[in-house]
């Protein structure tokens, strides 16, 4: 498994990276590399073939909380 830090990604076209929730950040440019950065830090990704993006290892714990919650109120409220 490599690992590469944000900073070290190559941008020659958009990479999709994950964030703490559930969703994906699209980086396609050093504006938007940058803005990751300042949001989350120059954190250490995985590169996940079968979904194409990658993977922030660090996350994984807030990323799964976050899942519990949003499966909760969908149990709740409903899901669209």
């Amino acid at each position: 498994m490599v690992t590469m830090k944000i900073s070290q990604l190559l941008i020659t076209d958009t990479i999709r990276v994950e964030t703490q929730t559930d969703a994906i950040y699209l980086i396609s440019s050093e504006a938007e590399r940058f803005r990751y950065m300042v949001s989350f830090g120059d954190v250490r990704t995985v590169w996940d073939a079968e979904f194409g993006v990658f993977r922030v290892p660090a996350f994984a714990t807030k990323i799964e909380k976050y899942t519990e919650k949003k499966m909760r109120d969908c149990a709740r409220y409903g899901c669209e």
